[in-house]
């Protein structure tokens, strides 16, 4: 069909609601980072509290491929609400996992540098944010 300003403005509207949603989660995916190390803290443990994020984030990207995979005839650029009843929910699994897995993992690994001398835990911690930012990189 032809392109119209009522279908660019309905698209556009879209696209900016997608944006703010989007802008949203990541908001929240940084607002768990104290409650996920409260919980490897106090609450289970690093080891507990880095499986349950390593199951829920495992769990829910099989999920989430799954989803899409039964969704993609239906991708365009305009979110249908089965999409947003299914991707939703298992992002914020995903980012809930991450934060999990996140927030313990250089903790988890300078405790067990506990008796190791300061320049063992200072490599430790160079390696880890050195391949940590590397794979960021890499990834984008």
């Amino acid at each position: 069909g032809s392109i119209t300003a009522q279908s660019f403005v309905d698209e556009s509207s879209v696209l900016y609601f997608e944006m703010v949603l989007s802008a949203g989660v990541y908001a929240l995916f940084y607002l768990l980072y104290p409650v996920a190390g409260l919980m490897g803290d106090v609450f289970c443990g690093r080891w507990r509290a880095l499986v349950f994020g390593m199951a829920t984030m495992s769990i829910s990207l099989l999920v989430f491929g799954i989803c899409f995979i039964y969704f993609r005839e239906n991708v365009n650029h305009f979110l249908r609400l089965p999409q947003v009843l299914f991707f939703v929910p298992v992002l914020f699994l995903m980012y809930v996992g991450q934060t999990a897995f996140e927030a313990n993992v250089l903790q988890f690994g300078v405790e067990q540098l506990r008796d190791a001398p300061s320049r063992e835990v200072a490599t430790l911690m160079r390696w880890y944010f050195w391949s940590y930012d590397t794979g960021l990189n890499l990834m984008y």
